[in-house]
């Protein structure tokens, strides 16, 4: 096997960038192709030998002349080996942005490849990829209203200067204006989770300061003191599909009356039952919202009414009058 030996320390004297590009594996798959080329060379059938005793000139006249002719050979095997860490990837289109802002009075229907819909207010700019890939993101500038489609695999994210709002599926509005010194994030339907930038950025083990939100209810980040409060919109709308409020009430208990709003609005009521149990109200309340139905209750009762953080708290001094 003396020949094995002299291609082994032929191919390591020829070492070049092209075969230290390769990794362990495909330069031992190389040299057994250059040695079975070799050795194939090697046996052909010998027409002649050397008269010389103990030392065969004759084959190493072949060995000598098989390298030469499959030196040039290695180069090309080069070209055929599989590669693994030096294949070039295949070039991916680049993703297409938009930046769409909205000159005008009234607000601008966008929609989304995902079927998502945003309406851009007045003076404000949304930028998008054309083609959502495996995840939603969008920037915000401004104020818009969100109808995003339900993707529970690809949440949507929209980024609003220093907040991150991030959904699965549901309708919410976002008032982020550059030089305003609140952002205000308002749900309208189903679940939003709202971060700061910094928050969001946190790998998932370390603790951040999340806000959840459900209809009704709008996290609100004043920018001088770095905080995120939670509390009702200025303006709860009706979110129960078939409302159990009444417009019209007639000696009507005034705990079924504040249930039939909890109910409706999707909002926390608290008052003492007890208390109020044997009072009755009858009332019109078709015209009126949240706030000012409570105050119709509250006014007839000779009771107060405050707002803490996503609840309602009635106050009462006593029972009826």
């Amino acid at each position: 096997m003396k020949e094995k030996e002299w291609v082994e320390a032929w191919y390591n004297a020829m070492e070049t960038e092209e075969t230290e590009d390769l990794d362990s594996q495909s330069q031992l798959i190389l040299k057994e192709k250059l040695w079975a080329k070799l050795d194939a060379q090697m046996h052909e059938p010998e027409k002649t030998k050397s008269i010389h005793k103990g030392f065969d000139y004759w084959k190493i006249g072949r060995v000598a002349a098989a390298i030469a002719i499959i030196a040039m050979s290695a180069f090309l095997l080069l070209y055929e080996m599989p590669t693994t860490d030096k294949e070039s990837p295949v070039a991916e289109a680049p993703v297409k942005i938009s930046r769409l802002t909205n000159p005008e009075k009234t607000p601008r229907k966008i929609a989304l490849n995902d079927g998502s819909f945003v309406f851009l207010q007045p003076e404000s700019e949304l930028i998008f990829p054309e083609v959502f890939d495996d995840k939603r993101e969008v920037h915000l500038t401004g104020e818009a209203f969100f109808e995003v489609a339900r993707d529970t695999t690809r949440p949507f994210l929209v980024y609003s200067n220093e907040i991150v709002t991030k959904v699965l599926g549901t309708s919410f509005r976002i008032k982020a204006y550059a030089e305003e010194d609140e952002i205000v994030v308002a749900v309208k339907t189903g679940k939003v989770s709202v971060f700061t930038q910094e928050d969001h950025e946190k790998p998932v083990k370390q603790i951040r300061q999340e806000v959840i939100l459900t209809p009704n209810q709008q996290a609100v980040y004043d920018r001088k003191a770095d905080r995120v409060v939670k509390k009702l919109t200025d303006n709860p709308q009706i979110i129960e599909q078939h409302p159990s409020l009444k417009m019209y009430y007639t000696n009507t208990p005034v705990v079924e009356i504040f249930e039939a709003l909890e109910k409706s609005y999707g909002v926390d009521i608290q008052f003492n039952q007890e208390m109020l149990a044997g009072c009755t109200l009858t009332t019109d309340m078709a015209e009126e919202g949240l706030y000012e139905r409570i105050a119709i209750i509250c006014h007839a009762l000779g009771a107060q009414y405050k707002v803490q953080e996503t609840s309602i708290l009635i106050e009462t001094q006593g029972g009826c009058y």
